[in-house]
């Protein structure tokens, strides 16, 4: 074992080849790419990437859709929020933004849900009128996109 200056300890393997151990060379090289590595931050995980919004978050959301989902230039009609069962989540886009994504479904079609607000992905992927979709940027408090139908 050994430890970098970035305080990233790194094993370096030993190998012997057919004329005995790798020269003291190679196991430097090893032990720099290491601790380059090491230092570098890691790639962050789609769990680091997902979050929960809090009730303050949605009531924003919400504030910014009004209370009738009407998305501007769709030819679904227009629906009161309160009808629909509302699934929220937040992501951090590939810029680093906080955005929260929300899927409603119209309860009248989508028998077994519950008109009220969900903090989870819905699971649904497609559902034409009976679905309004929305991304909010949760920094600059503005509906980035909204659209009616699947994803």
């Amino acid at each position: 074992m050994r430890v970098c200056a970035s305080g990233t300890t790194v094993r370096v393997a030993t190998t012997l080849s057919q004329t005995g151990p790798v020269p003291t060379v190679n196991r430097i090289i090893v032990l720099s790419i290491g601790c380059l590595f090491g230092a570098l931050p890691a790639r962050a995980d789609s769990k680091d990437r997902v979050w929960a919004p809090g009730p303050a978050a949605i009531q924003k959301v919400e504030t910014a859709i009004g209370p009738v989902v009407d998305f501007a230039g769709a030819k679904c009609p227009p629906q009161k929020l309160k009808d629909f069962a509302r699934y929220y989540y937040g992501i951090i886009d590939a810029n680093g933004d906080p955005i929260i994504v929300g899927q409603l479904l119209l309860v009248k079609d989508w028998p077994g849900r519950h008109a009220g607000v969900y903090i989870q992905a819905s699971g649904i992927t497609d559902g034409g009128c009976g679905i309004a979709n929305v991304w909010f940027d949760a920094q600059t408090s503005q509906l980035v996109y909204a659209f009616w139908g699947g994803r």
